[in-house]
């Protein structure tokens, strides 16, 4: 799985997953990227995003399992 964080429009930073098949560019868009690279399941960040030039950070991990949280216990109605 790849992942980028992002800065939010209340420039928080928070955490996109998604699948390998996409690039980390196309994903982006015009949103500010503060970092990206791979995860896993349980939240592990490494690596970097070649199609932006940019790295993951450690402290990444904790946006990350903030993602895979939210995505696994969607709310009813959101």
């Amino acid at each position: 799985m790849k992942y980028l964080v992002v800065q939010t429009v209340h420039l928080l930073p928070a955490a996109i997953l998604f699948n390998e098949a996409l690039t980390h560019k196309s994903v982006a868009g015009a949103q500010k990227v503060l970092s990206a690279g791979f995860c896993n399941a349980q939240g592990e960040v490494w690596g970097r995003s070649d199609s932006l030039n940019i790295a993951g950070h450690p402290s990444d991990t904790g946006y990350v399992k903030m993602a895979l949280t939210l995505s696994l216990n969607p709310k009813d109605g959101q």
